[in-house]
């Protein structure tokens, strides 16, 4: 697995980085005198950046009476750093979500957590997913109309005492499947004994249960 993956967004230089902190560090030092009064610079914290491993498993899209449209599914974050829940809080130990720009946790209904588990230098996190998609008209041409619906995920930086925790994505590269896929249909249904095109109305039935929209392709 490790072979597979990659990281989508390279860090950057630290030894660049460990200067420029320490420009600043000495800038805000200085004293700038404005009526008297010396005046400081705020120093940023400094930032390090966790290997995050995210797989979507992808069930079904339902909408709702305003033709808004859902993807169901499960989502599990592997986090490959030791992010500690303080006294017990384990939503201190994994990337709080967003879903096309929208905060995603229990309140919002948009995800929930299923199930967790710390180790010492790692956790894993699963989420039950209700995210809203965002729909867009990609044809229309009477009397046909296509529509896109897309999710932008997005994890949350957060800070760990002195120093800010950024996310950096690992993908797999020669695998999509290890990043997304499709729940399969049931097993009564027989689908390793049907063809291309009979395993593709399978999943279309598993994944579309919405009344007012027809998959041209169950596939992400």
């Amino acid at each position: 697995m490790a072979d597979d993956l990659e990281v989508l967004e390279n860090g950057g230089n630290e030894s660049e980085r460990s200067v420029y902190h320490e420009a600043i560090s000495d800038a805000a030092t200085e004293d700038n005198a404005v009526g008297g009064k010396s005046k400081k610079q705020k120093v940023p914290l400094p930032e390090d950046k966790v290997p995050v491993r995210i797989f979507f498993l992808l069930k079904h899209i339902i909408d709702n009476k305003d033709d808004q449209l859902f993807l169901i599914g499960t989502l599990i974050q592997n986090v490959f750093h030791s992010m500690n829940a303080d006294d017990g809080d384990e939503s201190t130990s994994y990337f709080h979500l967003r879903f096309n720009d929208l905060i995603a946790d229990n309140d919002s209904g948009y995800s929930k957590v299923r199930n967790h588990e710390s180790l010492e230098d790692s956790s894993k996190t699963t989420f039950q997913m209700t995210a809203p998609l965002e729909v867009d008209v990609d044809f229309d041409y009477f009397p046909f109309k296509i529509y896109t619906a897309t999710l932008l995920v997005e994890l949350s930086t957060r800070t760990e005492k002195t120093k800010r925790i950024r996310p950096e994505l690992w993908v797999a590269k020669n695998d999509v499947r290890n990043n997304v896929t499709l729940q399969s249909p049931y097993l009564k249904d027989g689908i390793k004994k049907k063809n291309k095109e009979e395993r593709t109305e399978l999943y279309k039935d598993k994944m579309d249960k919405m009344k007012d929209y027809d998959f041209v392709s169950p596939c992400p």
